[in-house]
């Protein structure tokens, strides 16, 4: 029973809102070379501290969605161009496919929590709205990539892995 008293006390700390003005990176996501970053927000819920961690999953999820339409278009964009390596190339396609199906393992591994808010007065959102801001190191998401290419070995295919180193690169100038 103590320990949940002390966790409970924790989490009430956690959560005192009132009257505090909510922080820019709702409306604005922060951008730096380092970091990219995702917002995620959960409903009241009976224990704040399941509305706290949904709105973390929810965070890395728009994270996730957020990389993949970045790499989607950036590899879209390469392939359109008839003088491009890539056009036409359906190996390579569904490499990169696979990839940004899985990035939500990779946002996973390699994304942290920043900060927190629960919008206890609604002035957001609905009342007692939590949000969460999560980053992740820009570097991570091409180490993801490059180890789901590792993985894939392309039969040995040299000009497939060529392919795809060159279009890793271009997706990591399009990321900084």
């Amino acid at each position: 029973i103590l320990s949940f008293s002390a966790c409970s006390t924790k989490n009430r700390a956690i959560w005192q809102g009132k009257g505090v003005e909510a922080p820019s990176w709702i409306r604005t996501l922060p951008k730096n070379e380092v970091y990219i970053y995702g917002v995620g927000s959960c409903p009241r819920t009976f224990d704040p501290e399941d509305a706290r961690l949904n709105s973390a999953d929810n965070a890395r999820l728009e994270l996730a969605k957020s990389i993949e339409v970045r790499i989607r278009s950036a590899f879209i964009s390469r392939q359109s161009d008839s003088s491009s390596i890539f056009s036409g190339d359906g190996v390579v396609n569904n490499f990169i496919l696979e990839v940004t199906s899985g990035l939500v393992d990779i946002v996973l591994k390699s994304s942290e929590i920043e900060s927190f808010w629960l919008d206890y007065e609604g002035s957001i959102g609905p009342n007692e709205t939590a949000y969460s801001l999560v980053r992740m190191p820009r570097k991570m998401i091409i180490k993801g990539m490059k180890e789901k290419a590792e993985e894939k070995k392309f039969n040995n295919n040299e000009l497939i892995e060529t392919k795809v180193d060159r279009m890793l690169d271009e997706i990591e100038k399009e990321m900084k």
